[in-house]
């Protein structure tokens, strides 16, 4: 289930990038923002089933997941965004990073 969902958030990322033609930088940065936070997650996964996390992953995450960022115009790619950025939380709370 969790995989489906996660594949999922993946694909409403890439469906993002393709509609993204018409020069919204706005869309453009959201849809980098998430995905530099998905391919964290995947390198942090990777060290975890390896048996070493270097603390720059989570570091790593947890600067992304903190910049600065604007809201993105379109509704749907805000609400897969916040699925993403959730997830992240999650995953920098299970390494004693909170907020």
């Amino acid at each position: 289930m969790a995989a489906a969902q996660a594949l999922s958030g993946i694909g409403a990322l890439m469906a993002m990038q393709e509609v993204d033609g018409d020069g919204h930088s706005s869309r453009r940065r959201a849809v980098q923002r998430g995905t530099d936070m998905l391919d964290i997650l995947d390198d942090i996964q990777i060290c975890l089933l390896d048996g070493d996390l270097p603390a720059s992953k989570v570091n790593a995450l947890l600067r992304v997941v903190n910049a600065p960022h604007g809201a993105c115009p379109d509704p749907d790619i805000n609400a897969v965004l916040d699925e993403v950025e959730l997830r992240a939380r999650v995953e920098l709370a299970k390494f004693g990073h909170y907020g």
